[in-house]
């Protein structure tokens, strides 16, 4: 039979090792409090994108109906070819 130490007299009496009860609640009490103020803010951004989205698709629409003029100024340029860069 191998010798194993007493590492609890080793340790001055003590197990050690493993997380304790009062550490585990402290982390999820810093996390629900982290998570209770990111919710809100993802929740507002995620709406505020949807509305911004539908705002650009009411101003250009991609399904193939007739543009708006403030759409059709916005369009970008036209790629430049090799006939409109030489002189």
């Amino acid at each position: 039979m191998k010798y194993r130490p007493d590492y609890r007299r080793i340790l001055g009496g003590r197990a050690t090792g493993g997380v304790t009860l009062i550490e585990l609640i402290l982390a999820l009490g810093i996390l629900a409090v982290l998570l209770a103020i990111a919710i809100p803010y993802y929740q507002s951004h995620a709406i505020r994108a949807r509305d911004t989205s539908a705002l650009a698709e009411m101003a250009c629409p991609t399904n193939g109906a007739e543009p708006t003029p403030a759409c059709a100024s916005t369009s970008p340029p036209a790629p430049p070819t090799r006939q409109r860069l030489l002189p």
